[in-house]
């Protein structure tokens, strides 16, 4: 199979996981304050300037292997991401020859529950898509689990710099 041009694309990604807190036998009040925490991690994850989907720095980084190993591919960049990935609609919208696309499908911060600390987690799928035939030629899936259980990092250690460890650990 011999590719000249692949049209590359991303999605939008999911909103960033955050660790819920639960509050044990508390009652009304504790849950109140359980949700007030959350909503308060989850707007400051929002609001932090240097965080943006990893799977921008992962598209990076895997166009520019593949330039080299295939000099003479034109690769056509669409510049916003898209919000679907169904294949009928990528088909509509693109029309006819190959894709490829990358897309995040979970990211954020997660509670061990068991030992009570933090972790970065990031999972992206990557596929090369003919779209012609509605056919996923290739395939393949990142999950990265950053974990430090010496540590032991809470939520507020991941909202340091602007939530750099979090980008650090998932680019």
């Amino acid at each position: 199979m011999l590719l000249k041009r692949i049209k590359v694309l991303y999605y939008e990604p999911p909103a960033p996981l955050i660790p819920v807190t639960i509050a044990p036998m508390g009652g009304v009040i504790f849950g109140a304050i359980a949700v007030a925490g959350v909503q308060t991690h989850r707007e400051r994850l929002d609001n932090m300037p240097g965080l943006e989907d990893p799977i921008l720095q992962v598209k990076k980084g895997f166009l520019a292997s593949m330039q080299a190993s295939l000099p003479k591919t034109t690769l056509s960049e669409v510049s916003h991401p898209l919000p679907d990935d169904d294949l009928e609609k990528l088909k509509r919208e693109l029309g006819q020859g190959y894709l490829l696309d990358f897309k995040t499908t979970k990211w954020g911060i997660i509670n061990n529950s068991i030992q009570v600390y933090s972790l970065a987690v990031y999972q992206s799928r990557a596929r090369l898509v003919n779209l012609s035939e509605e056919k996923i030629i290739w395939q393949g899936v990142c999950y990265l689990s950053e974990n430090d259980p010496i540590g032991k990092p809470s939520i507020h250690d991941f909202e340091v710099d602007d939530g750099a460890s979090v980008q650090s650990a998932s680019g």
